[in-house]
């Protein structure tokens, strides 16, 4: 009978203790690409690899579809110029912008030790011209053509930007993300600071947009954007996908007042429900998410729908599947 004693604690050992070697063998991972974002940044948004992997649908509609070009096709060809796997070494994607105009992407992961040499530029270089994909250059460093900038740090974050001056800056570390707040839990984090809301005030809709807006719409959003100085929060996945965030008040502003004007604007905008774009979910996060005043803070307390989420996941696995083929 000991053996059979020993297979049931085996078993139980590895159910409680897997996660954990998993984690400290294959994920473990110190975040580097947060460190990247450019000086004067206004908003941010992070996704954690790791976060991620643990959710279902991502595993089998991305993960998946990656997986699947592993063996072959471009993915194997790109891991083969630059050492780097996207179907595994990828741990963090941050996404940030100044003004809404130039913007950076910055990719950090298990790339291994840096290498220098410009040797992660000069493999993608090769990738693109073995691919025939046109338009782009190694050109002092970096990669650049259609409106991208693509280079590597020293510490192997890989930046990807709209512009050489954005790259160049990117490159370097700095200590934005710290002013920032940008959040390191749940499977996404953001950041919107101050220049956002006031950039966000002074814009005026045309178009279409101008004709579906309400009236009193803009008013309600100019109060509540221009009493704003940030706005943080992040994705968790639980039984239910949560949204949890906090709008922290601009000075003089009480909470209750400040929550009072978002509400206003919500109810705005759930008026014009049927004209906005869902975008995956996030509409419906929006519109029925509870705002709740704190002594310093306006809590957003929220859910996404999974269904719509997943078809979301479903859809940007199929893009991967047509990127990066089998074949």
């Amino acid at each position: 009978r000991a053996w059979v004693y020993f297979l049931i604690g085996g078993l139980l050992f590895m159910s409680a203790a897997g996660p954990l070697i998993f984690y400290f063998a294959v994920w473990r991972y110190r975040p580097t690409a947060p460190q990247h974002i450019p000086p004067g940044t206004v908003a941010a948004m992070r996704f954690d690899g790791r976060e991620l992997y643990l959710y279902e649908p991502f595993r089998k509609h991305i993960l998946g579809k990656l997986e699947g070009a592993a063996a072959g096709g471009r993915a194997q060809r790109f891991k083969k110029n630059t050492n780097i796997d996207i179907t595994s070494d990828i741990r963090e994607i941050v996404v940030a912008t100044a003004t809404g105009e130039t913007w950076v992407v910055l990719v950090g992961g298990d790339f291994g030790v840096a290498r220098g040499s410009n040797k992660f530029e000069k493999g993608l270089y090769e990738f693109i011209k073995g691919e025939e994909l046109s338009g782009f250059e190694l050109h002092d460093g970096a990669v650049q053509g259609r409106g991208l900038f693509i280079g590597q740090a020293e510490d192997t974050t890989v930046v990807i930007a709209s512009s050489r001056e954005t790259l160049e800056k990117a490159l370097e570390p700095s200590d934005t993300n710290t002013r920032l707040g940008l959040a390191s839990s749940g499977a996404m984090s953001f950041v919107i600071d101050r220049p956002a809301f006031e950039a966000a005030v002074k814009m005026k809709p045309t178009g279409v947009a101008a004709f579906f807006l309400p009236t009193e719409m803009a008013s309600h959003m100019g109060d509540a954007f221009g009493h704003t100085e940030k706005m943080t929060g992040y994705v968790r996945f639980k039984r239910e996908i949560e949204v949890i965030g906090d709008i922290t008040p601009t000075q003089h502003i009480e909470t209750m007042a400040l929550t009072t004007e978002y509400e206003l604007l919500q109810k705005d905008a759930q008026s014009i429900s049927d004209v906005l774009p869902e975008a995956f979910g996030l509409k419906t996060a929006v519109l029925q998410a509870k705002l709740k005043p704190r002594a310093k803070t306006v809590m957003i307390d929220g859910s996404w729908p999974k269904d719509e989420l997943d078809a979301g996941l479903e859809a940007i696995g199929n893009n991967i599947a047509a990127i990066f083929p089998k074949e």
